[in-house]
């Protein structure tokens, strides 16, 4: 529209000829038509409309902003603070809100600089797919206050390619071949950021450049599937015979987008070696402590022991500071060991879109079979852009088929999924992982049946719901608990006013002839948690002479408001207001092994961490309790350390 504002200011509305040229030349051929043409038919109003569609127009033009309010608490706790007794189950504000808020919150950036300390700036490929001729870092380490250039060359044998997120895929940096545009090649080590980055942009690369595959569909086209361990289909019942005897069957496609996580604060790091018996700690911003742990200490080729990794909190995302970060945290770590000296490295933010990767879009195609408004079958291909490397995509790609089946049930069921690469960053877990491509496909699907058949959407969604003893094509049969789904709906229909708003968006549509509104309303059922093997978490309660708390657990603070509910436990737990609790950190010396944050399973597996340990405090604290029924909380622990009790517990869920 800025385009338009400004060929079009001081034009004289009468001499079309005048700007529609120039127009014309500065938009897509479909916008310029539809400017224009919306152009006309405003003034058209302006001219000769009557009262009612020139205020109407105006209306559109200018549009009332309605009352902002909040959707996230049905209902909320009036006066609820961090000094009540009894916080638990309360909508208790974020703990680091205000702190966030108001710039006081500390991220890893904030961190002053060291006075020895070094910045770590990537060389990059500027080519999505070619093979590496020469890498010439003369003209950069000429520059005054470079250190270094690290690349391939400073990697130990056998630990450039590593397994990441996926299979053995990952590489530090790259290997004679760039396989995506953003690649690392190497990274130069000078004094302070702007150095680094301008030396950085004088190493010269020699390409020899490859045919790149670039998009989803040129995947397809020429067959570049990953081969990989994850499950790849799921088929029950014979649908090509229930399709065929279905009395209505429609087909269509539907393919997702790339998604950007744009969290907040780019990927960054700061790793600092002890000096002594190859100790190296290590600030970063990330939900997955171990695997940071696991990698860094393999490209030092030190025991895990040797790596404290420390977390204060992630400025947002889940997926995309997981694992696409771990390449470049390894290179950095290793910049430390060959210098001696802290080294700094965090992205721009046009770097880290480069590097980083988005929730891969999805093409999914299918087929669904219907008899008097009953699904009686549905079949689906799905293709998952993976980008260059595994990642998480082979997984995300069986989950997503998990989640096929939305809340519906299909008495016959095929689906076939394959996971497609391309010269593209790789593609890595999002929020909510694979679900949401599996609810858009078959959400999509069921929208252009009834479009096409001419059903009631919502009834026919509900026709088609899970009940009770239905078991799923991956095998789970549902029980009452896990098809809450109609009456979850049934209650969002009646709370929503939901036929009435559809009304209200149908006479709209009728009388707006350029402006369209629509209301839809669909039920959701999401699986949650981890593998068996990291369902687990520790955690640690220290309680001190003055009555204060200091709690430790394996979960991050993300900005989802985790820290705050282990608060609220500890606080009923223990029976003390959540101002004498304190949470500092993350970090795998206070609690090891920590279990990557996401999949909805933090606050449950920490939670239930950190109440185990205070069962044991509370099972030392009761005799003094009992003897003491009105004694203070402070005096209780002043009795107990006079007594020699333990007041730290390590629980474990």
């Amino acid at each position: 529209m800025e385009k338009v504002m400004n060929v079009m200011i001081g034009k004289a509305v009468g001499d079309l000829k005048s700007w529609v040229n120039e127009l014309k030349s500065e938009l897509p051929e479909g916008l310029f038509h539809n400017i224009v043409f919306k152009f006309i038919q405003d003034l058209k109003i302006i001219a000769r409309g009557s009262k009612d569609a020139i205020n109407k127009l105006q209306e559109e033009r200018y549009p009332r902003r309605l009352p902002i309010a909040s959707t996230q608490f049905v209902s909320c706790v009036v006066g609820a603070n961090k000094s009540d007794p009894a916080p638990l189950g309360k909508s208790i504000p974020h703990v680091a809100g205000v702190n966030c808020a108001t710039g006081q919150a500390v991220f890893t950036e904030d961190m002053p600089t060291l006075h020895n300390e070094l910045f770590y700036a990537l060389v990059c490929s500027t080519k999505a797919h070619a093979k590496i001729v020469n890498v010439d870092p003369s003209e950069a380490l000429s520059v005054p206050g470079v250190v270094r250039f690290v690349s391939i060359k400073d990697i130990p044998a056998g630990k450039n390619k590593f397994t990441g997120a996926g299979m053995e895929d990952e590489i530090i940096f790259a290997d004679g071949e760039v396989l995506f545009e953003g690649q690392p090649i190497g990274a130069i080590l000078a004094q302070n950021d702007m150095l680094a980055r301008k030396a950085a942009s004088c190493v010269k690369v020699t390409y020899e450049e490859l045919k790149p595959i670039v998009s989803l569909e040129e995947a397809i086209a020429a067959k570049n599937f990953m081969v990989h361990n994850s499950i790849k289909s799921f088929t029950v019942g014979n649908v090509e015979e229930a399709l065929e005897n279905s009395k209505n069957v429609v087909e269509g496609m539907i393919q997702t987008t790339r998604q950007e996580h744009f969290y907040e604060e780019t990927n960054n790091c700061l790793v600092i070696p002890i000096g002594e018996d190859d100790e190296y700690k290590v600030y970063i911003p990330t939900p997955n402590i171990m695997q940071t742990q696991h990698s860094i200490a393999a490209i030092l080729e030190v025991p895990f022991n040797r790596v404290q990794v420390h977390t204060k909190r992630v400025g947002c995302s889940y997926g995309g500071k997981m694992a696409r970060f771990l390449h470049v945290a390894s290179g950095v770590a290793l910049a430390a060991k060959l210098t001696g000296k802290p080294v700094r490295c965090h992205l721009t933010r046009d770097e880290d879109i480069r590097i980083m990767g988005q929730r891969g879009e999805f093409r999914g195609h299918y087929k669904v079979g219907i008899t008097d408004g009953k699904i009686m079958g549905a079949q689906f291909q799905l293709y998952k852009n993976a980008g260059w490397n595994s990642d998480c995509s082979p997984d995300i790609s069986t989950t997503t088929m998990l989640h096929l089946d939305a809340s519906y049930e299909f008495p016959t069921f095929d689906v076939n999924a394959e996971t497609c690469v391309t010269n593209t960053a790789s593609n890595t877990a999002f929020r909510a992982y694979g679900a949401p491509p599996a609810m858009t496909i078959t959400e999509n699907m069921l929208f252009d049946a009834c479009v096409e058949i001419g059903l009631d959407p919502v009834e026919f969604r509900k026709v088609n719901m899970q009940q009770p003893g239905y078991e799923t094509h991956f095998g789970q049969v549902m029980d009452e608990s896990d098809v809450t789904m109609a009456d979850c709906m049934e209650e969002v229909i009646k709370s929503s006013k939901y036929y009435q708003l559809k009304q209200e968006v149908e006479e709209f549509n009728l009388n707006s002839r350029w402006k369209k509104r629509g209301v839809y309303v669909i039920p959701n059922k999401y699986g949650v948690g981890m593998p068996q093997m990291f369902s687990q978490n520790g955690a640690l309660v220290h309680i001190y002479l003055d009555g204060s708390v200091l709690i430790s657990h394996a979960g991050v603070e993300c900005g989802q408001g985790l820290h705050t509910k282990m608060l609220q436990v500890v606080s009923h737990e223990l029976g003390i207001p959540m101002n004498r609790i304190h949470v500092s950190e993350s970090a795998n010396d206070k609690v090891p092994n920590p279990i990557p944050t996401g999949g909805s399973s933090a606050a449950d597996l920490n939670g239930n961490a950190l109440r185990n340990a205070c069962d044991q405090i509370n099972e030392r604290l009761n005799t003094f309790r009992e003897a003491n029924p009105k004694a203070p909380w402070e005096m209780i622990v002043g009795m107990a350390f006079a007594s020699r009790v333990n007041l730290s517990a390590f629980g474990f869920f």
